[in-house]
């Protein structure tokens, strides 16, 4: 196997807060709020590899991080915040008991759901 998919990447763990946007309607469906739920996980941060990062600019998206967080803590959030700074989710991996979340700088609602 080349070099580049065998070794470890990580930069550091640390926490990051997943969140969670939802959209409050009333009896007749007019949107009335938006609620954001905050979930403060354990992550460990790690750099894109080369590869990732050329098919994510190709495909148009600047990528920043890639996060891995236990799966168990992982519903779905499309966006997390990071030392401060909100990122979008763009591409999920999961893998054994965790989930890989790959951030884009861009935070937003440019998508509805991920496949």
């Amino acid at each position: 196997m080349p070099y580049e998919y065998t070794r470890e990447a990580t930069i550091c763990e640390s926490g990051c807060v997943l969140l969670k946007k939802s959209v409050e309607t009333d009896e007749n469906g007019v949107v009335t709020g938006e609620t954001i739920r905050r979930n403060e996980v354990f992550c460990k941060v790690s750099s894109l590899y080369m590869r990732d990062t050329y098919a994510a600019f190709q495909a148009g998206i600047k990528p920043a991080w890639k996060i891995t967080v236990f799966y168990g803590d992982y519903d779905g959030e499309l966006s997390v915040e990071y030392e401060g700074i909100e990122y979008s989710v763009y591409r999920t991996y999961v893998e054994g008991d965790n989930v890989e979340l790959y951030l884009r700088k861009d935070a937003g609602t440019w998508q509805a759901e991920l496949n």
